[in-house]
């Protein structure tokens, strides 16, 4: 399916979902880069994203609504690009496809190893491999300390 057509809400539909986000104070998830999709194509999607990344729109979706927007697919989007998203609005984004990749790599490499890993031993390698993706996200961010 052609990447244009995958996209369930276009921007004609953005006030009416901010409307209600509004009433409902729900937050609005936001996905312009939806590359933790393993089975694309990824780096003629990452073109297409770069083409089609706009933060002015960003910018004009935050001036038109109090409710907070929510990056949704964070995966592939440099950290310059995401402190901008964080300038001009977005309050989360989600990193989970990262951090899932980050741990079955650790565990694959580990698997191709000569040395015997058992179980907890794979946990808690994957578990670190977690916890460098989310340390470096927390300072992209500019999160670090402010739990």
């Amino acid at each position: 399916m052609p990447l244009e057509h995958s996209i369930i809400f276009g921007l004609e539909f953005l006030p009416v979902i901010l409307q209600a986000a509004e009433e409902k104070k729900a937050p609005v998830l936001l996905q312009i880069n939806p590359v933790h999709y393993p089975w694309m194509d990824l780096p003629a999607y990452v073109r297409y994203v770069k083409d089609q990344r706009d933060f002015q729109r960003l910018k004009e979706i935050a001036d038109a609504t109090s409710v907070p927007l929510v990056l949704h697919g964070g995966s592939g989007i440099s950290d310059n690009d995401l402190r901008r998203g964080i300038s001009l609005g977005i309050c989360k984004i989600n990193i989970y496809t990262e951090m899932s990749v980050a741990a079955s790599g650790r565990i694959r490499e580990l698997a191709g190893s000569s040395d015997r890993m058992e179980y907890p031993s794979l946990l808690l390698e994957s578990r670190a491999s977690v916890k460098a993706v989310v340390v470096h996200k927390l300072r992209t961010f500019g999160s670090s300390g402010k739990a």
